[in-house]
């Protein structure tokens, strides 16, 4: 099936197909045309791991040609929150986009998102990209209260790190072990900020007769940890 019959499709087939296209070597017009369709079908589609693994495919292939992202709604990328198993097929053609879809996910200014993308798709950055990516970490995951996304990262880096094969003398291991000392460090001072803030805050408490819950703070929570304080 090509990309003009789909565009006429059901829902479901639209979703399942989309993947198998390769949409980065048809027409663009083509593309553009369907995906307002595909946006339509993703919209009602439940979100189990099996409908997520074909939604994010189509999604990063699109992502990959800079014209068409434009075209690819925020609420979309929430997708990559579900973590599907991706082909390794999709990694190997995404390594000549990868920075481009790295931006443009940096650019949502959704911490959970952006960690999702690296745990779904790590790419193996040049020196250039692995200074981009000092940055990110830098910028995006210094909240006091992104110690869950911290965490995810620190993971992926380390599952980079054993399948890589790099020795120790290698500057890429360098690059990778430097970015996850500083995820570290992070962490380090997020939970002495919080230890002071949580003393800090029990003795406001206490002089103005209110409940901690009384203090205007914004609270963010992560799965699997306890209420932080952004």
């Amino acid at each position: 099936m090509g990309l003009e019959p789909l565009i006429h499709a059901s829902p479901r087939a639209i979703i399942l197909a989309t993947p198998h296209l390769h949409s980065w070597d048809e027409p663009y017009s083509l593309v553009r045309d369907l995906i307002p369709k595909w946006v339509a079908a993703v919209s009602v589609a439940s979100h189990t791991e099996e409908v997520a693994g074909y939604v994010v495919d189509a999604l990063l292939q699109f992502a990959a040609r800079p014209p068409l992202q434009t075209f690819i709604p925020a609420g979309v990328w929430l997708w990559l929150n579900v973590l599907p198993p991706l082909p390794s097929e999709l990694n190997n053609r995404l390594a000549r986009w990868d920075r481009n879809v790295f931006w443009t996910v940096r650019g949502l200014n959704n911490v959970r998102v952006l960690t999702s993308y690296l745990t779904l798709v790590w790419p193996m950055y040049s020196n250039g990209g692995l200074a981009e990516m000092e940055m990110s970490v830098r910028e995006d995951f210094r909240g006091i209260g992104a110690g869950c996304h911290r965490a995810g990262v620190i993971q992926r880096v380390d599952y980079v790190l054993g399948r890589s094969g790099w020795g120790a003398g290698d500057h890429r291991r360098h690059r990778y072990e430097e970015l996850k000392r500083i995820l570290q460090e992070m962490n380090q001072e997020a939970t002495k900020i919080l230890s002071r803030m949580f003393h800090s805050f029990i003795f406001l408490s206490l002089l103005t007769l209110m409940g901690l819950d009384r203090i205007p703070l914004d609270v963010h929570v992560c799965s699997a940890s306890l209420v932080t304080i952004i």
